[in-house]
């Protein structure tokens, strides 16, 4: 066998974070390579990939001086080279193990120095580093979207750590015992202490985990202790995992919710990157059909927030597509201030849906603005009917706001309801005292579902569409408000808005 060196991560400490690859060299080895200190009585990288090695294999503990005299580091590193260099002579399968990646700050950095001239192959197999597994451990994103992560150790220079430090928004900084109460006061100074999170010895059994770090005493850091840290802006405060749950009444017809609710959340996903999107339905029937139709699961808006609860997100913005904030919206408003007052997420704010905002009634004038571009243009003795749902809730009443609206304009356009009012006899007498003959049917819903299909363009015989055919010229245009991209830009700034309140 052709003689090879390898240098093999380990990882952070838990030995199943090894990978495939790494696993396979070692029990492949004929000779294992363990750096030690003078101060450990046997090496960690060792007893990590312990489970993993054979039984021929032959062990050599190399020792590494973590000293500043150079007289002693160069006769240990010289002593390694030649160790190194006779094994490889033999044609033997050398593996140098190391702790987390043996390109990050690892020793096997300046073994592979050492031997890259002699001629020998060397090969590396990557690991697991400690601040990876501590970002995925503790469900505490390194950096998302277009941030920039700093990975610095601690023993750099003050002037450069202060830089580094004050320019950061994601830092992890490593060999923090050297100089540790000085980091902690430096990450007050800079504005990173709020979310900075202590661990010492990752994945191992003595594992340690604090976010109050001016409480820790030097005796409880070791060079295995790493702080990760994310700055606190006032105009955008970065509290771990976020989340945004997109909540919508739902439908059973797979076409309709691909082009409207699929559609808003993918349009939501492409602008809030940073952020974890999930859909969640609030009504139960419509659940539970998609479930025992088609085995599609998706969960309710309670079910959402417990699972985000457990997957450890911290900040939640949960953004309705309802079109008014009636029953639906309520049941929604219900759970969230459920979680609200159980101090289950750091942040937890509810958006609101299309309109009915009292503080906000430019809503109206702004979804009529998207409408503009969506309905048909009419002659004078032609006019839009759109359908709404309808609600015996108060806020029934935007409907007529919608209304008022539209009347501005001098559009021949009106809005009726399906399970209220205005219903169908109410418009029908506006439509007879402005002398219309052709009316566009077109649902003011979120999708084009069940109630666009049969409510309005129905064959059943109490179908808007079958009503009104004696007396007009019908056509239907049955594509719900979720399908119009400038209804997008409205739920964009609902969700901005509600965003906006976390950062208040």
């Amino acid at each position: 066998m052709s003689a090879v060196l390898y240098g093999v991560g380990v990882g952070p400490g838990d030995p199943e974070l090894l990978t495939l690859k790494a696993v396979n060299i070692i029990k492949q080895a004929d000779v294992i390579l363990a750096p030690k200190t003078e101060k450990k009585s046997g090496s960690l990288a060792l007893a990590i990939a312990t489970p993993y090695l054979n039984d021929g294999a032959e062990i050599i503990e190399l020792t590494f001086p973590m000293v500043n005299n150079r007289e002693k580091l160069s006769v240990a590193w010289r002593n390694s080279k030649e160790t190194i260099l006779n094994l490889l002579k033999q044609g033997r399968r050398v593996v140098f193990l190391t702790l987390g990646d043996p390109m990050l700050y690892s020793t096997f950095i300046y073994v592979q120095q050492m031997i890259a001239d002699s001629g020998y192959p060397i090969k590396v197999v990557p690991g697991v580093t400690s601040f990876s597994a501590i970002g995925s451990k503790l469900n505490y994103p390194l950096a998302e979207g277009n941030g920039i992560l700093c990975v610095v150790p601690a023993t750099v220079d003050e002037k450069k750590l202060d830089e580094i430090i004050s320019t950061s928004d994601n830092l992890v900084l490593l060999k923090v015992y050297k100089n540790y109460h000085q980091i902690v006061n430096k990450l007050k100074q800079f504005g990173l202490f709020e979310n900075a999170i202590l661990v010492t010895e990752c994945g191992m059994e003595g594992e340690r985990v604090t976010t109050k770090l001016d409480k820790v005493e030097v005796p409880e850091v070791n060079y295995l202790s790493t702080i990760i840290a994310r700055r606190y802006k006032a105009n955008n405060k970065t509290i771990g995992k976020k989340a945004i749950l997109v909540v919508s009444f739902g439908t059973s017809y797979p076409e309709a919710r691909k082009s409207s609710i699929e559609s808003v959340e993918n349009t939501i996903k492409e602008t809030f990157q940073d952020y974890e999107v999930r859909r969640a339905f609030t009504s139960g029937f419509i659940i539970n059909k998609l479930a025992e139709r088609d085995g599609l699961i998706i969960d309710n808006p309670e079910q959402a927030l417990q699972k985000l609860k457990d997957e450890g997100y911290q900040q939640v913005v949960v953004q309705p597509l309802h079109i008014i904030p009636g029953i639906e919206y309520e049941k929604i408003k219900k759970v969230v201030d459920k979680f609200t007052q159980e101090k289950t997420f750091k942040q937890l704010v509810l958006g609101r849906p299309l309109l009915g905002s009292d503080t906000n009634p430019n809503d109206y004038v702004n979804v009529l603005k998207a409408l503009e571009g969506q309905i048909p243009k009419t002659e004078a003795d032609e006019a839009v009917l759109m359908m709404g749902h309808g609600s015996e809730h108060p806020a029934n009443v935007c409907y007529s706001k919608m209304q008022q609206e539209i009347n501005k304009t001098g559009l021949n356009m009106l809005i009726g309801t399906v399970e209220a009012e205005p219903t169908l006899k109410d418009i029908e007498n506006k439509l007879q005292n402005k002398k219309i003959n052709k009316l566009t049917l077109m649902p003011f819903m979120l999708v084009s579902g069940d109630h666009a299909q049969n409510d309005l363009a129905g064959d059943e015989e109490d179908s808007w569409r079958m009503q009104l055919q004696n007396d007009y010229q019908v056509e239907t245009y049955l594509h719900g408000l979720g399908e119009n991209q400038e209804i997008h830009k409205i739920y964009l700034q609902h969700l901005k808005d509600a965003i906006a309140q976390l950062n208040k």
